[in-house]
């Protein structure tokens, strides 16, 4: 089999590094040592691994920078630990916070056996779990989310009649990244109640600075089809044109053709 996944291994037991390695290859990973922490940040930015071991022979002053690392960069990667490790079986209150935020997926006991080792690679998606509800949740949090504005502009005289508003996510992981990879993930759950007030709060902020600055302009917003089926949506709108001084007129909701199709099927 050939190697196609990364497996990083925070070990100081070269035998137990070398265990870890050939089983990893026989199950597709290509394994690199981790030894010390300085290591840690330049080898992880450049080869995001799918999945991560941490041996319990790293010092615990250690263990808690890799995990606040690891939560602090959104790591979505699976992650794995060696032995028994009082730090992660009774953290203290902060590192507890910490863990929670980490996709830790077990234990493997020491002495290793080959066989558990197998079952817990075996696991493993080939993908890690980029975009998921819980990463969305913490892009809004953490105003990892981005508006770009496609402009509506009137070649005769070169005035700007209208701008349409785009959303983008600039992922920790995957880079700027559009609405296809997300958008059915908040419309999915709950999120997309707390993105469409988010976007509805930052687009009419950015056009209250352009109204100061002279320009007078239409602004389009894509709607998602869920948010139709309350009202309150248009109420939140109507406070914060009221909020930034906007004419109400001059903000339009875009209806795509999947809305007309879900509005349809609700009638039906």
């Amino acid at each position: 089999m050939h190697a196609t996944r990364q497996l990083h291994a925070f070990t100081n037991e070269d035998f137990t590094y070398n265990k870890l390695s050939a089983v990893g290859l026989s199950c597709g990973f290509q394994t690199n040592k981790i030894s010390h922490i300085e290591q840690l940040f330049p080898v992880f930015d450049l080869q995001h691994p799918n999945l991560i071991i941490i041996d319990n022979s790293v010092e615990n002053t250690e263990l808690e920078q890799i995990l606040k690392y690891l939560a602090y960069t959104h790591c979505p990667y699976g992650i794995l630990f060696l032995g028994e490790n009082k730090t992660i079986n009774e953290p203290y209150n902060g590192l507890k916070e910490i863990i929670a935020e980490l996709n830790i997926i077990g234990q493997i006991d020491k002495p290793i056996k080959i066989e558990d080792m197998m079952e817990k690679f075996e696991r493993v998606e080939n993908e890690p779990n980029l975009f998921s509800e819980a990463m969305l949740k913490k892009a809004i949090k953490n105003n990892e989310l981005l508006l770009y504005y496609q402009p509506d502009v009137n070649l005769l005289n070169r005035q700007i009649k209208s701008t349409e508003v785009l959303i983008r996510w600039e992922h920790p992981q995957a880079g700027i990244i559009g609405p296809d990879k997300f958008m059915s993930i908040a419309e999915s759950s709950g999120v997309i109640n707390e993105l469409t007030e988010w976007i509805f709060e930052a687009c009419l902020q950015q056009y209250n600075a352009w109204q100061k600055a002279g320009l007078d302009m239409e602004l389009a917003i894509n709607l998602s089809p869920k948010v139709l089926d309350s009202l309150d949506y248009f109420a939140t709108l109507n406070n914060l044109c009221e909020k930034f001084k906007i004419n109400f007129n001059n903000i339009f909701l875009e209806v795509t053709e999947a809305t007309l199709k879900h509005c349809q099927q609700q009638n039906n």
